[in-house]
């Protein structure tokens, strides 16, 4: 795809990024400042300090675009663009549910990072953004995706364009910066955005990933809640509405690296056991230990996910007073937990953890805690051992009291999430 028509300055900024990138490596200044000098020699310092800025910012675009090296970018709506697999995930989902060549109006488009993808999946997309400074960086961006698709100067809160899929992604910071919790201090506000997205067949709006879903506000009959993760780290709540809602009100939504996904549907009330107890006297432990996925954990829908084959009927529950680790005597491969085996345990007392240790000649240690007031770094330090090996210790709480898990992380060719 060619450029899009950019204002002069950044015309200017783009042509010297390029110059860059296709000469000799040893003409590239080799430090920040060095090339903040340079730019600024060539560009003048309004000019110069921008594509300083560009060239700063394009190795973290690499999560979020595809074309990361030839973007046009600004540090605070890239700090917000949404992460290349989320997007791609969405974009996908819109196709599958309402067919290729379906309509989106991306209504706070940014520099474009979701109608980059929306656009590279075949969708008809209109970018819609209101800051007039950041629509020659979209059209470009978009532009290095799909020449055709529009760019239009546009309020969300106030659609006029037709589509199928009305996208929003409000601005969560206020003019300090600082992230805003409540959805109506948003820009647009969430109660804002619902009433446009009534307007369309079907709606996405993207909200963050620890907002809490007792909005107090009227959603639509048709909606569904989805947390996202993306290899391990929540990304965000997306609230799908009209024909994009999935059949239950809340799903888990754990994508990999590569593309795959998993989605698990079902209803945050069902209850969850608790693992058996451990006997400390004894010194016995589960013999697996899995650590959710923090979209299965934030959408409450660890309860469905043990309450469904294989893993219905198999004895498993919550380990200790936090909800991050199930446990039990088998554990089957799934995309929605890590899976450890259990190599040993104590209570989580210095000298007896160093005697478990000892046995498995174990010395530096990597330590997973929840329900805990030390510090992972804390526990490392006062832990470790003498022996050869590096070992991984999972500490939690227990009725019974502080417990600690000595571990080997398996890595299942069946789970979409790579191994810690």
């Amino acid at each position: 795809m060619g450029r899009s028509k950019l204002p002069s300055g950044w015309e200017r900024v783009d042509q010297a990024l390029e110059a860059l990138k296709a000469g000799p490596p040893e003409t590239v200044p080799r430090t920040p400042l060095a090339r903040l000098e340079a730019l600024r020699k060539s560009l003048g310092p309004l000019w110069g300090g921008r594509a300083a800025e560009v060239l700063e910012l394009r190795p973290r675009a690499v999560a979020k675009f595809a074309r990361a090296d030839e973007v046009l970018l600004v540090r605070r709506p890239l700090e917000q663009a949404t992460a290349l697999g989320v997007a791609r995930a969405r974009a996908a989902r819109i196709v599958a549910r309402l067919g290729p060549g379906a309509g989106v109006l991306d209504a706070t488009a940014g520099l474009g990072a979701d109608a980059c993808a929306l656009a590279a999946a075949e969708l008809a997309v209109v970018a819609g953004e209101l800051d007039p400074e950041l629509i020659p960086l979209l059209r470009h961006n978009l532009g290095l995706v799909d020449a055709a698709a529009r760019v239009v100067r546009a309020d969300a809160a106030r659609p006029a364009v037709r589509a199928d899929v009305f996208l929003a992604d409000p601005d969560r910071r206020d003019g300090a910066g600082r992230r805003q919790g409540h959805p109506e201090s948003w820009s647009p506000p969430l109660s804002v955005l619902l009433g446009a997205a009534g307007r369309f067949r079907a709606a996405c709006l993207e909200l963050a990933a620890g907002t809490k879903p007792a909005f107090d506000l009227e959603l639509p009959a048709a909606h569904s809640l989805s947390w996202t993760s993306l290899a391990g780290e929540l990304k965000e709540l997306t609230l799908w509405c009209g024909e994009l809602a999935g059949e239950e009100r809340r799903e888990a939504r754990v994508l990999a690296p590569d593309g795959s996904e998993a989605c698990l549907e079902g209803r945050a009330d069902r209850p969850v056991p608790r693992a058996a107890p451990v006997d400390p006297a004894a010194g016995s432990a589960p013999w697996w230990i899995g650590e959710l996925d923090p979209a299965v954990l934030q959408s409450g829908l660890a309860g469905a996910l043990l309450g469904t084959p294989p893993l219905a009927g198999a004895g498993l529950g919550f380990l200790g007073e936090d909800a991050g680790y199930i446990a039990g005597a088998e554990l089957p491969p799934s995309p929605f937990y890590r899976r450890f085996r259990v190599l040993g345990s104590a209570p989580l007392d210095r000298k007896r953890v160093r005697r478990l240790l000892a046995e498995h000649d174990v010395g530096p240690l990597t330590v997973k805690k929840r329900a805990l007031s030390e510090g992972s770094r804390e526990l490392e330090r006062r832990l470790r051992g003498t022996g050869r090996h590096p070992g991984l210790i999972v500490a939690t709480a227990l009725p019974e009291g502080r417990r600690a898990f000595l571990v080997e992380a398996v890595e299942d060719r069946d789970s979409i999430l790579p191994a810690p």
